[in-house]
């Protein structure tokens, strides 16, 4: 519960004070479970592309009645020592300003939507459309097509002569929200992390781009664990009577890792496939796509510079063209690793767990670290792996125990 929190009831129940939050989180509703899960009840806008353009938080800020910031950097403790609200803004009267300029809110509906067939390219109009698919609902038939046009003018902004840093972050969470929705495309998430990643190479002080690479990044590249407060909000707000609010992207292991949490490397299980017995997924029953972020300190380094690490992100999903769904009570999915020559991982072999129903068509995510054998010289390579899994197409169709191959490029050092 932040400190001010008790210190500003008073004030708000006698209608002195309204408190209004601003998140630049990339999922809402993780936003709204810790809200939930502290008591907070004042609204908390969603800003995950940043329009603020603010590079750290949290920021406090004192507006008076006029709309005019008395101040933008209140500190949480003064609050309570000076009893500070009130001597700062409530008791103090402000002239008015001269002149008060048209305001208009970024969420109007009538920019919400890009019209059909009219040509708009102010990119405010492609985030407000982003913005206002994620809450849509998703029985419109042009919706994905209006998600990928929304898409299209970021990505067109940011390849401008003239594009801002600012343009390829906004691409890349425009790229991250549609990885998410039921319109994903492969490469979204590997898309969505190259435009971080070059947006922080030319602004390595902006630090809410840096974290959002952190988010999935190495462990040894987490300021603190950025959710591990998940299962205990859950639980307590479960404690209390109360339905929590739903993550609807489960949480990677990145974004539960703790810099100083131990690795662990996994027991010493052999191979279980090693001269490829099992059949091959010719036929792209199981659809297997991986990204890599990279230390977010290796950004913008210069050749020679130490690589700290990486995180390799590998999603599997039956194919739904081909009707293709887990089979899951006939065995766990096995994820094989090898790292290629100058890298390491502390886990190769992996166990996926399943859902206790007998068949799913659900997308499996799994994340594992990677690092090189020499920070100064860390080498290009190509990370390999292969997934085992029980498959079959049609509720009466066929039924498979099939092999299915996958990599990702690892970078060099100094090479981002």
């Amino acid at each position: 519960m932040p400190v001010w929190h008790e210190a500003t009831a008073e004030l708000r129940a006698a209608g002195e004070l309204e408190i209004v939050g601003i998140v630049q989180e990339q999922h809402p509703d993780r936003a709204q479970l810790y809200a939930q899960w502290q008591g907070f009840d004042w609204p908390i806008l969603w800003d995950p592309f940043n329009l603020l353009d603010i590079s750290a938080v949290p920021i406090i800020c004192a507006v008076n009645e006029h709309g005019q910031v008395v101040s933008n950097r209140l500190n949480p403790n003064e609050i309570n020592e000076r009893g500070g609200l009130r001597e700062l803004l409530i008791d103090k009267s402000f002239d008015p300003p001269i002149h008060i300029p048209e305001f208009r809110t970024l969420l109007r509906s009538t920019l919400l939507r890009i019209p059909k067939g009219q040509a708009n390219d102010s990119p405010l109009a492609a985030l407000n459309a982003l913005a206002f698919f994620v809450f849509a609902s998703r029985d419109s038939g042009d919706l994905g097509k209006q998600f990928d046009l929304g898409i299209e003018r970021l990505r067109g902004w940011a390849g401008r002569e003239d594009a801002l840093p600012a343009d390829q972050f906004r691409l890349g969470v425009g790229l991250r929200l549609r990885y998410d929705s039921p319109y994903a495309r492969p490469d979204d998430f590997q898309a969505s992390l190259d435009a971080w990643t070059a947006a922080l190479a030319a602004n390595p002080s902006q630090y809410i781009w840096r974290r959002r690479i952190q988010q999935w990044g190495p462990r040894l590249d987490k300021p603190y664990s950025f959710y591990d407060w998940v299962d205990r909000a859950v639980d307590e707000i479960t404690a209390r009577g109360e339905r929590p609010v739903t993550v609807r992207v489960p949480l990677t292991g990145s974004e539960r890792a703790n810099k100083q949490a131990p690795v662990e490397a996994s027991a010493p299980l052999g191979e279980p496939d090693p001269e490829a017995k099992i059949p091959l997924d010719e036929e792209a029953w199981l659809e297997v796509n991986a990204a890599v972020a990279v230390h977010s300190g290796d950004v913008g380094r210069g050749a020679g510079r130490a690589a700290a690490a990486a995180r390799v992100h590998v999603s599997l999903a039956p194919n739904t063209s081909k009707d293709v769904h887990w089979t899951n009570d006939a065995g766990a999915s096995i994820v094989w690793i090898e790292t290629p020559k100058g890298w390491r991982t502390p886990t190769q072999h992996l166990t996926l767990g399943a859902p206790g129903t007998e068949t799913s068509k659900e997308v499996r995510r799994l994340d594992f670290g990677v690092i090189p054998d020499d920070r100064s010289q860390a080498p290009e390579g190509t990370l390999r792996g292969y997934v085992l899994s029980y498959l079959c197409s049609g509720e009466n169709g066929e039924c498979r125990y099939l092999r299915t191959d996958f990599e990702v490029d690892l970078p060099a050092a100094g090479s981002r």
